[in-house]
């Protein structure tokens, strides 16, 4: 059921175009710093951020404000972009986990007003029942439908 949900927000989120410009926001800011503070940390002795991978984990688990204290950077400048990535982080995962938000709001407005689109074919949809629907649904037996 989580693993319906989840698939279901993400081709929901998907399709957004701010969503996939947030997202690939927050990918780059992530990948950028991450080489960035790489770089600037091998001039410190002894650096807690010595290769791309662990960079790459460093700068998500820093941007999404989880911040493990597992690696840091050590030099000043290498700080100040971290500081620079946090807000950044912050802001956009604000940004990103509204924008799910707002797309399940919306979802679950649109079904319970029936504005959902229907995917179904070869069904056919009456509305304004009333005491001439049966002979509509014969008739559309009738013809074939």
């Amino acid at each position: 059921m989580i693993l319906g949900i989840v698939g279901e927000v993400w081709t929901l989120a998907y399709r957004n175009p701010t969503f996939r410009l947030v997202f690939g926001l927050m990918a780059g800011i992530a990948v950028l710093g991450a080489i960035t503070v790489t770089i600037l940390d091998r001039t410190v002795s002894e650096p807690q951020i010595t290769n791309i991978p662990d960079a790459i984990w460093w700068a998500f688990v820093t941007m999404t404000t989880t911040g493990y204290g597992d690696m840091t950077p050590k030099s000043h400048i290498a700080r100040f972009v971290a500081i620079l990535m946090m807000f950044a982080g912050i802001a956009l995962t604000s940004f990103f986990t509204a924008k799910v938000a707002s797309i399940f709001v919306t979802k679950r407005l649109k079904e319970a007003r029936g504005l959902e689109r229907i995917r179904w074919q070869g069904h056919a949809l009456i509305c304004g029942w009333n005491k001439d629907a049966g002979q509509v649904i014969t008739g559309l037996i009738r013809a074939g439908k």
